[in-house]
């Protein structure tokens, strides 16, 4: 959809953004940690941004996992029963509509 227009401008996120994490989170010493700490995040998930709060340092996004599935052409976001949590916004991306 907007592939060349989301690499130009910076993303600012709002609410009802699907999100994903950015490449190589897995695999950091920070992506371990949060596995440690029993977040949800993982690099093969989308989220859905339920909300953002400016933080001391960075925009910090309220995230809920969701599946994005198409019927009949049209995008449907359903939540995956996860409670919603914070994590700071420069380690998503935005998932294009399609």
């Amino acid at each position: 959809m907007n592939g060349g227009r989301l690499r130009t401008r910076k993303w600012v996120p709002q609410k009802g953004d699907v999100v994903r994490l950015k490449s190589g989170f897995d695999r950091s010493l920070e992506g371990i940690a949060v596995r440690r700490a029993g977040l949800p995040l993982s690099e093969g998930a989308l989220y859905e941004v339920v909300g953002c709060a400016r933080g001391e340092t960075s925009l910090v996004l309220m995230l809920s996992q969701v599946r994005v599935v198409h019927v009949a052409g049209v995008r449907h976001v359903a939540r995956t029963g996860s409670a919603p949590f914070p994590y700071i916004s420069e380690r998503f991306e935005l998932v294009p509509e399609d």
